[in-house]
């Protein structure tokens, strides 16, 4: 130790010396006037503590010294300096500068100005006394923590007063000022202090009102004067934790009074409040972490008293993070900014830079990077073994803080009490600081702290799934979803770090063989082009950089790039490892972590580094040791780690620093490949899958998903794993629509991105489309619209669009939503402002959601250098081939694609009525009109493309031009202009030489003769009589003799229409065609069996009436009237026919009658056919005719069993058809247009409005039919069933039959297990009049359970079996389903009244009535089947929450706890009359077995002793039948209660605590999902024999058995009561 100096040491004793005598003469002259004045604020003068504050500052210079500074005063003297500074501390200590203040404001009445006053006055005097108090504390702990001190001269008391100066001062004066709250002061007293007894106020006292915060501004001056007094004071404190040890109780005085520090707010509004703020929590923090470092037994009660702190802590976005983020702890400060905004800060802080956390969080991670101590090598002794290897970790205390903090902090915001929500955004807040700073070194702790919060917080979300059966109660939902938030951010950072680590790699180069003249630029720009600027080459491996990129201005003699220094890194480790066999250690991750180190040794000289270095050297040796432990073979990296441990015992800089980008690649790599955090994100990734599909948590689905959309924000290209994708598609399908919405939101984000990406999720979205949820619908809608603006010819475009233009016109969709779908359309279709659809128009906003790398539309990015750093640049859009493409062109292409979806253009026709329809500016509707000519226009140039490309390719299919054409005829509607301009273009179609398929030329014919038959009716004359000159009349005749009907019917019809404008040119050829067809079958009615005859007479004959049904449906004379042919009509009457010269329009309509009739009556069933279809024709256009056939009887011959299948199946065809068209005639107004032109029609008639009564004739008709049409839903033909059913359903929706009557039977439809297209049209039925009449289907549905019973043993081959569910193979996987179950899903289970009811009348089907039959017993058989089949219904249908099978429990224990026992007691006194049971009426007849239940066990108890009593002449065995009977029922319903409770896991008591008429308990409200694996047994045994006869053994059967189900039933109620009365004794 050097030797001390003597002046210096002379200056301390003699100062020392001179103060003290100084202070004994002024205190011996108290009457003086020398210092009295200052009696108050100490016996030192300000001089005097300056000198020695003056002296306790240049202590630095004498360390090391011996005997210097104050170790050079005697014991004596500092014990006397102590005592006087002891006395300044007490003065400070006593005073309360805020209750001084504020009581003399209100003495004051709350005058400003008298506060002021007393400022000037006495407050200064009192601050200059707490600034002295203040010095004089210092000067004490300089003093204590001097060297070479006297140990008697340490005062404990002395250090004790500073202390608790610092920390009173701090508490009661410095954090009010700085939060300007200081006059809540005494509020704080008030309510911290001891309550005391409540005292009646007097009458002329006021209420206490507090002041104005401004009023106090100058009081907040004065105690600012003291923050610098303050700092020091607790900078002498750190340096005594540092130097001296103390006791426990001054330590946790320290501690727990700076703590409150953290609750400074550094952004209020003073302007110069932040900077003092910030420098007293920066020396809290020093303190706190130092004292955390050296007295381990108190770090849990430091951590404790953080706890109620962080309660209190500022919650303003602009004061929550106030402490400032030093980036220049790291060598490339600005580059590592960049880094950390790409990283973090469009996660989080909405794409700015991180700059500030929370003071918490620094203090937090400071205290743990304390805690890191040296990793050793232990030695073993002899006979002994260490655990690991010998090996201790430095890491150990750290981890235990860090689990124990997130633990605690965990548990606290678990909480449903005492705080749990204020705990809330405090872990949100601490994530988010640890996620700002995880790129950092200076914070190397906060990656295991992520780690730590990461895997306590899956815990958590594992327990509140259903995967973890647990006996306490889960989470609350509301910190669930905090959890999951906190959890979605820290994948969003995970994800963005390894996706730009992919991007920015750092590999290990090593020396190139290329030859020195090759230059090859591999800059971090990825720019490989020589631009003008500065271009350096690597002396290793001869790449060249650009200057700017690398931060070299001037070529240098060597330079050396950070690959190739990672490779030389690499090769001198290796070889100086060899020889002793560690140079498998030295990989890349090695060489990058030495460089790593080597970048931060050079920033030893920063605050803080040291503790951060140290911890990452700790993490850097643990993994070397575990990568030994995991090996097994190579050799320890003992030797290793004690060189790599030489940088803790000797730091200083080493190794050659990187560039500025290789720098920040450095820490990328080690956050990426190093990271405890990191190491495991995919097996996060894949838990979060998991509890995606946990079935019992709708809660816990929907934040998972929320989870997994912040991973994908932080690498979009995570979209395409198959995992997620597989997940995310399940999530569509899900029970709860707010999952399926999340699921939604999650794809709706990135699809449009890529076409590639929107193909994997097509499907699932069209099924979105259907979906029952309002809101999914509209958001699928919405993400089709996005995919379709940007991917206008995308894959499944026109599928989509089909989708959606069905969803528009389904009536009973959501207005919100067709409105959406319009305005799709509306933007896509018929918005002309864009003239051009180029793909480069569009650029996706990098900035809000990142980009998926593999989109055709986007470039992979680029990378530019500004200033050295690299950076992602906005991708650039690449060109497309469909730059050059037209929007009318482009909306002509997708409306055709979309009627070649649809396979028709009513759909496209719909839309465009609608859009016709709008109420919107006539400016509007004629700048639509003109772009539809466009489109239009568009539309023939697409259908010579069409047929250029078949002709190229010699394609034969013919899709492509049907749709086209069709698509034409649509838009004939709307444009009948433009497409009357092209129709040249069209007509050669009508050849029928196309070059098309053989099954696509009649779509091409009947496609071209709509668009003739629209422009007809739309131009009328002057497009007929352009026509006139064309061929068009021979065309249509050739049509009508050589291709089928689709093509003939659609000619005839154009032909119709054609020949109301001109007689000459096409009436008069259409008559001719007419007359050819009638000739011919004059010439052949005559035959009466054509099953003889050959195939060409059947087809002509069948052509003939088809063309002439035809053409009397389009074409007759408007004046004809069938109403007086009774000849024509009368069954027995053989009318003769109509010559064929004498054939005109006048008596077309009539002789085609006789003639279609007589064909009718002829023996091929085939022929019967075509003519019912013919007159058909005729109905339509006279439908009068069949008010006259109803009455002879002819309807419903030709409807009944005894026609055949085939007639049949064409009458029900005939009749949906004449219904239909004369609902669209009305509907369309044809019908009102014709009355009006009817000049003989009175004026009354026609404001009676009488044109619809030929609508509802025909109507009214089939309603006498009605219970005819009812008996064929029992068919056991499927397409009678399927044709009946589309009848009554047109009967239902024009209101001519009775829904009571026709519901029962579509219920039974349900049952049709054997047809999915009859289940699915009755149910469509069912669901429309269950949206009218909700009521109805309640109430019929005991009607339909009995109708679906009947059905079934009608239907099906097994006459005895009736079945009541489905089943169906999914792959492997057999699914069980009830044929009620959609019904009751869609129709009735979003209504509790409903839903209950429903259920309520389905088990009123077991109170069989208990009047005692006479010689029923086949009538008690088959009572009891449709029971069976109700059962099942009940047990298999799909309910959604727990509630349903309660209440079905319910009322099955409220059945049988009545009828069951009355049961039991009649069946008990009957057998007792025979000697079977009791004596004694009042014993518990279930308590034991009786006789005949014993004899029911045996194999034939029928030849028991027993049974011979029931064979006794007064055994009143009908009667016993009737109660086994109802025994049976009840059975039933005892083994549907226990299927039920065992499938849905209902326990007793939960069964016994269920109310019906409560309906807010939650628990009953839980979402469930049970897939029912082992359908329920409802077979029961029939208590007759085959002959009618009651079956002895079977009754025994069913008594004993239901004996045995009341027994069990009984048994457990009571076990439920015991169960409550114990815990009823518990409680009191």
């Amino acid at each position: 130790m050097e030797s001390s100096d003597p002046l210096s040491s002379k200056r301390f004793s003699d100062t020392v010396n001179r103060i003290l005598l100084r202070v004994a003469c002024t205190e011996g002259h108290e009457d003086s006037t020398g210092h009295n004045r200052a009696l108050d604020a100490g016996p030192l003068t300000l001089p005097e503590l300056s000198e020695l504050s003056l002296l306790c500052a240049s202590l630095n210079d004498t360390r090391g010294q011996k005997n210097a500074g104050f170790a050079s005063v005697e014991v004596d003297q500092l014990l006397g300096l102590l005592e006087v500074l002891d006395r300044h501390i007490n003065n400070a200590v006593a005073i309360d500068f805020f209750r001084e203040a504020l009581e003399n404001l209100r003495g004051e009445d709350g005058h400003k100005e008298a506060l002021d006053q007393w400022l000037r006055k006495t407050g200064s005097l009192k601050i200059q006394v707490v600034k002295s108090g203040l010095d004089a504390a210092s000067i004490v702990l300089s003093i204590a923590s001097s060297p070479g001190v006297d140990p008697r001269a340490l005062n404990g008391d002395s250090i004790e007063g500073a202390i608790t100066l610092a920390r009173l001062h701090l508490n009661k004066h410095l954090i009010p000022t700085l939060n300007r709250t200081g006059h809540l002061t005494p509020m704080k007293d008030i309510s911290t202090s001891s309550p005391t007894k409540k005292r009646r106020r007097s009458a002329g006292e006021d209420d206490y009102v507090l002041p104005p915060i401004n009023d106090l501004s100058n009081v907040y001056r004065y105690l600012l004067s003291t923050v610098n007094a303050e700092e020091v004071l607790l900078e002498r404190l750190e340096q005594i934790v540092h130097t001296i040890p103390l006791d426990d109780q001054q330590i946790l005085m320290l501690t727990s009074g700076l703590l409150p520090a953290l609750e400074i707010n550094c952004n209020s509004n003073s302007a110069n409040n932040s900077s003092e703020g910030q420098r007293l929590q920066l020396c809290m923090i020093s303190i706190v972490t130092a004292a955390f470092r050296r007295y381990p037994a108190h770090r849990d009660t430091i951590l404790e008293d953080i706890y109620p702190i962080l309660l209190r802590l500022p919650t303003g976005k602009r004061s929550l993070r106030s402490y400032p983020l030093r980036y220049s702890s790291f060598s490339s400060a600005t580059a590592l900014q960049e880094l950390n905004k790409a990283v973090v800060g469009s996660i989080i802080l909405k794409r700015q830079a991180p700059n500030h956390i929370q003071v918490f969080t620094a203090l937090l991670l400071s205290m743990v990077q304390a805690c890191v101590k040296r990793p050793v090598y232990l030695i073993a002794e002899k006979g002994t073994q260490l655990q690991d290897n010998g090996f201790v970790s430095g890491f150990t205390e750290a981890k235990k803080i860090i689990e124990s903090f997130i633990d605690n902090l965990v548990k606290r915001c678990g909480r449903t009490k005492d705080g749990g929500v204020e705990f809330r955004p405090v872990l949100t807040n601490l994530t988010e600081d640890l996620l700002m700073v995880l790129l950092i070194p200076e914070f190397p702790a906060a990656a295991s702290f992520l780690d730590s919060l990461m895997r306590r917080l899956l815990v958590d979300l594992n327990a509140a799934s259903s995967f973890t059966p647990s006996k306490t109660p889960g989470p609350e939902s509301t910190f669930l979803t905090v959890a999951s938030d906190c959890l979605g951010k820290i994948f969003a950072v995970e994800a963005r770090i390894l996706a730009i680590q992919c991007a920015r790699p750092l590999e290990v180069k090593h020396p190139s063989v290329l030859p020195e003249s090759d230059v090859s630029i591999s800059c971090y720009c990825d720019c490989k082009e020589q631009r003008d600027v500065l271009i350096i080459g690597c002396q290793s491996c001869r790449d060249y950089f650009h200057g700017c990129c690398v931060g070299v201005s001037e070529v240098p003699d060597e330079w050396t790039c950070d690959y190739c220094r990672l490779g030389n890194i690499q090769r001198r480790e290796r070889l100086k490892q060899q020889q002793c066999g560690l140079d498998e250690y030295i990989d890349e991750l090695y060489a990058v972590s030495h460089a790593f180190q080597a970048t931060l040794s050079h920033r030893l000289g920063v605050v803080k580094m040291e503790d951060a270095i140290k911890f990452w050297m700790a993490h850097w040796v643990g993994n070397l040791h575990q990568k030994w432990n995991l090996s097994g073979e190579k050799a320890s990296p003992r030797r290793l780690i004690h060189e790599l441990l030489e940088f803790w015992d000797n730091p200083g800089p080493s190794g050659e620093g990187a560039t500025e980008e290789g720098s920040v690649r450095l820490v990328l790599y080690m956050a990426a490949k190093s990271s405890i955090l990191t190491s495991w994100f995919r097996p996060q990734l894949q838990f979060v899958l998991k509890l995606m599909s946990d079935p019992g948590s709708q809660t816990l689905r929907k934040l998972s998903l929320k989870a997994i959309e912040k991973a994908i924000e932080g690498d979009p290209n995570q979209m395409r794993i198959k995992a997620i994708q597989s997940s995310v598609i399940l999530r569509l399908a899900d029970d709860s629509i707010s999952v399926r919405e999340a699921a939604l939101s999650l794809i709706g984000s990135y699809v449009s991105q890529s076409p590639s990406l929107a193909n994997s999720y097509h499907q699932a979205l069209l099924k979105c489309l259907e979906d029952t949820g309002v809101s999914v619908r509209k958001r699928a809608v919405k993400i089709f619209e996005s995919i379709l603006s940007v991917h206008p010819s995308c894959k499944g475009g026109a599928t989509a669009l089909s989708a959606m233009l069905k969803r528009a016109i389904d009536p009973k969709e959501e207005d919100s939503v067709r409105d959406l779908i319009n305005e799709l359309f509306s933007a896509l279709w018929f918005d002309d402002s864009q003239k051009l659809l180029s793909v480069t128009t569009w650029t996706p906003d990098v900035s809000n959601t990142p980009v998926l790398q593999d989109s055709p539309f986007v470039s992979v990015p680029n990378v530019a250098s500004v200033r050295g750093v690299v950076t992602p640049t906005p991708p650039v859009a690449q060109k497309s081939n469909l730059q050059l493409m037209t929007k009318p062109y482009m909306v002509a292409v997708q409306m055709m694609e979309v009627v070649r979806s649809a396979g028709s253009g009513e759909m496209l026709e719909h839309l465009l009525d609608n859009m016709g329809q709008k109420d919107v500016e006539k400016a509007s509707k004629d700048t639509v009109k003109e772009h539809l000519s466009k489109v239009t226009a568009s539309l023939f140039e697409l259908l010579l493309s069409i047929e250029e490309e078949m002709s190229k390719k010699g394609l034969r299919n013919g899709k492509d031009l049907v749709a086209t054409l069709e698509t034409i005829a649509v838009l004939t509607k709307t444009s009948p202009q433009s497409v009357c301009d092209k129709i040249e273009t069209v007509l050669p179609y009508l050849k029928g030489d196309n070059g098309a398929a053989k099954e696509d030329e009649p779509a091409i014919l009947a496609a071209t003769c709509d668009i003739i038959h629209r422009l007809a009716c739309a131009l009328g004359e002057s497009f007929v009589s352009r026509l006139s000159t064309k061929c068009v009349s021979e065309d249509l005749k050739q049509i009508s003799f050589r291709f089928g009907p689709s093509a003939f019917r659609s000619a005839i019809r154009a032909f119709s229409s054609l020949a109301s404008y001109n007689e000459g040119s096409f009436s008069s050829p259409l008559f001719q065609l007419a007359k050819k067809f009638y000739t011919y079958l004059i010439k052949r009615a005559s035959i009466n069996d054509f099953e003889q005859e050959s195939q060409s007479t059947k087809g002509g004959v069948h052509r003939a009436l088809t063309v002439l049904g035809i053409i009397c449906q389009y074409r007759v004379d408007p004046n004809a009237d069938a109403t007086f042919w009774d000849e024509e009509v009368s069954a027995g009457l053989d009318i003769a026919f109509v010559p064929d010269e004498e054939l005109s329009w006048t008596n077309a309509l009539q002789a085609c009658y006789r003639l279609f009739s007589a064909f009718l009556k002829k023996k091929d069933v085939s022929t019967q056919c075509v003519a019912l279809r013919a007159l058909g024709g005729i109905f339509v256009s006279q439908p009068r005719l069949l008010l006259q056939l109803d009455s002879e009887g002819q309807i419903q011959s030709l409807m009944a069993d005894s026609a055949a299948i085939p007639l049949q199946l064409e009458a029900l065809s005939c009749w949906c058809n004449i219904l239909e068209i004369e609902e669209e005639r009305v509907d369309g107004g044809s019908a009102r247009v014709k009355m009006e032109s009817d000049e003989s029609l009175s004026l009354a008639k026609r404001i009676s409005g009488d044109q619809d009564g030929d609508a509802t004739l025909f109507g009214g008709v089939l309603t006498n039919h009605a219970g005819r049409l009812f008996d064929l839903t029992r068919s056991k033909e499927s397409s009678i069933r399927f044709a009946v059913l589309k009848v009554i359903g047109i009967l239902l929706r024009q209101g001519l039959v009775n829904p009571n009557e026709a519901i029962p039977y579509l219920f039974a439809m349900q049952g049709d297990t054997e047809n999915s297209e009859i289940r699915s049209l009755s149910f469509e039925y069912l669901s429309i009049e269950g949206e009218k009449r909700p009521d109805t289907l309640r109430r019929c549905i005991c009607a339909g359970v009995k109708h679906a019973w009947e059905f079934q043993r009608l239907v099906s081959s097994d006459k005895k079996h009736a079945s009541a569910i489905i089943f169906t193979q999914e792959g492997k996987k057999t699914i069980i389903q009830c044929v009620f179950s959609r019904v009751f899903k869609e129709c009735i289970a979003s209504s509790r009244k409903q839903r209950q009811g429903f259920l309520r009348n389905l088990i009123s089907l077991f109170k069989l009535s208990s009047a005692p039959p006479h010689d029923k017993t086949l009538a008690c058989s088959s009572n009891l089947l449709p029971l069976s089949f109700a059962s099942q219904i009940l047990a298999h249908l799909e309910y959604t929450t727990a509630e349903d099978p309660l209440f079905i429990i319910h009322q099955i224990s409220s059945t049988v706890a009545f009828q069951g026992t009355v049961t039991l007691d009649r069946m008990t006194k009957l057998l007792r009359e025979v000697g079977l049971g009791s004596a004694d009426e009042y014993d518990d007849n279930l308590q034991d077995l009786d006789q005949l239940e014993k004899a029911g066990l045996t194999r034939f108890p029928s030849r028991t002793k027993e049974a011979g009593a029931l064979s006794l002449p007064h055994f009143q065995m009908n009667e016993f039948v009737d109660l086994c009977s109802k025994g049976i029922a009840l059975s039933l319903l005892l083994r549907l209660k226990a299927f039920l409770r065992q499938v849905y896991n209902l326990s007793s008591s939960r069964c016994l605590e269920y109310d019906p008429n409560n309906a807010d308990r939650e628990a009953d409200k839980t979402t469930i999902k049970m897939e029912i694996s082992t359908p329920f047994d409802s077979s029961i045994q029939t208590v007759v024999d085959k002959a009618g006869r009651p079956d002895k053994d079977a009754l025994i059967r069913h008594y004993a058995g239901f004996r045995k189900l009341m027994r069990e039933e009984n048994s457990m109620d009571d076990e439920i009561v015991d169960a409550t009365r114990e815990d009823d004794s518990t409680t009191w």
